[in-house]
């Protein structure tokens, strides 16, 4: 059994709560919409965001913890590292298979939870490929190769291969863009996911890092190229495959 494991953010730390709920609830949605009943969702948070959280499959943990509102990069890293030690240690009590730590406001295939529940001996995989996503953008952005070293959302393990990961403060301090490296070294190599697993979303306002100038570059020339060589036509069978939808503007309530 695949389990999701979600960190969000504090209200504390938000520029926008509401924007921050809006983005988790896409996410929720996304991983809900698995084709195999085989999952669950661990969601650990400090405000549960009002919503109708009715979905069997979808566990809450609420905690206390004191993230200040001035919160530097490294506080809030370490506030997600923490819950996401609390939603692996739920998950192995739940006897999940493999985990996979999801970004609050990232989206996922509805196929992950399958692929799983028809390798259940594998040691996991990573997301070779994926998309980008920027509601500023027409098109999608797809990298084919390295999503993995972009976006932290993009890796399904076993939980008891994660004993090398870095803990500190309670929590759990990994570094997305070795872990492939770091599974192969201790003889747990992960596969490449077969298909496009993931939906990184970007320039939003809550985002660590803003990559929708290097992805969708003003100048023409570049521009040209990266539509030419990355972008793709957002088509309604991507949407619905990953519950992808705006969650700005006019389509904000949704």
């Amino acid at each position: 059994m695949l389990t999701f494991i979600v960190p969000l953010k504090s209200k504390r730390v938000a520029t926008s709560w509401p924007h921050v709920c809006r983005l988790f609830k896409r996410a929720i949605a996304s991983a809900c919409a698995q084709t195999s009943a085989k999952f669950r969702v661990i969601a650990v948070c400090n405000e549960i965001p009002d919503g109708d959280w009715k979905d069997p499959r979808l566990e809450f943990i609420s905690i206390d913890s004191e993230v200040p509102a001035n919160a530097g990069a490294r506080q809030r890293r370490d506030d997600v590292s923490r819950k996401r030690l609390i939603g692996l240690n739920r998950a192995v009590e739940l006897s999940c298979s493999h985990v996979m730590f999801l970004d609050s406001d990232d989206c996922v295939s509805n196929k992950l939870a399958e692929h799983v529940a028809k390798n259940p001996l594998s040691n996991g995989w990573y997301l070779r490929s994926g998309y980008f996503y920027s509601e500023k953008q027409k098109r999608l952005h797809l990298e084919r190769w390295r999503f993995s070293k972009w976006c932290g959302s993009s890796y399904i393990v076993r939980p008891e291969h994660l004993d090398y990961v870095e803990r500190r403060n309670d929590g759990i301090h990994m570094c997305h863009t070795r872990m492939t490296n770091e599974f192969k070294s201790r003889g747990h190599p992960l596969q490449a996911l077969p298909f496009h697993g993931g939906i990184y979303c970007v320039s939003h306002g809550e985002n660590f890092h803003d990559y929708e100038p290097i992805l969708w570059p003003k100048n023409p020339l570049l521009s040209g190229l990266r539509r030419l060589l990355f972008h793709r036509a957002l088509t309604d069978s991507i949407s619905e495959e990953f519950g992808l939808y705006p969650v700005s503007g006019k389509d904000q309530n949704r």
